[in-house]
């Protein structure tokens, strides 16, 4: 197993990933059974042709990469309709080639995004992609907070019943 130093970003050009440019079009891979969040950096097993394809394109050029959840992760070659159409648009930060022929990529998410359309579905897919903003957390009014203040309270119950967690936690 080698590690592939190039590919690899070092921590002040993740400081600066907000300055990254999103292209219109992005290869896309399927993920199974996970839900990436902004920020979030995750390793991911990446086996299925299709998907080491779409890596190997996104090293090619930026390094970016857009990855949809599936609806159901047990299909092995999902298609259109079988793929969430909100995603996050991931900056791959190191690959790792395992013996068995998958690759283990690390990768930190950037932005949300929607696919408005597939460009592309062989070798694998090739989406156009539109950044979502995110909205900014507006003031959180009385009732909100009381909802907060009951849930906390409520999991705290559960927690002490169940002998998980102390008071001072």
């Amino acid at each position: 197993m080698e590690l592939d130093d190039s590919l690899s970003i070092g921590m002040d050009d993740l400081s600066a990933h907000d300055e990254v440019e999103i292209p219109g079009e992005l290869p896309m891979m399927a993920v199974r059974d996970v839900v990436i969040f902004n920020y979030m950096i995750i390793p991911l097993f990446v086996g299925r042709p299709s998907s080491v394809e779409a890596v190997n394109e996104s090293l090619k050029a930026d390094k970016l990469l857009m990855l949809v959840t599936q609806r159901d992760a047990t299909k092995d070659d999902p298609r259109p309709e079988d793929l969430y159409e909100i995603g996050m648009v991931c900056m791959i930060m190191r690959t790792l080639k395992l013996p068995d022929g998958r690759l283990k990529v690390l990768v930190q998410a950037m932005s949300k995004a929607r696919i408005t359309e597939y460009k592309r579905s062989e070798p694998s897919y090739q989406v156009a992609v539109e950044v979502v903003e995110e909205e900014e957390p507006g003031e959180i009014s009385v009732e909100v907070e009381a909802l907060m203040r009951t849930v906390r309270e409520q999991t705290e119950k559960i927690m002490s019943l169940r002998g998980i967690l102390s008071p001072p936690i």
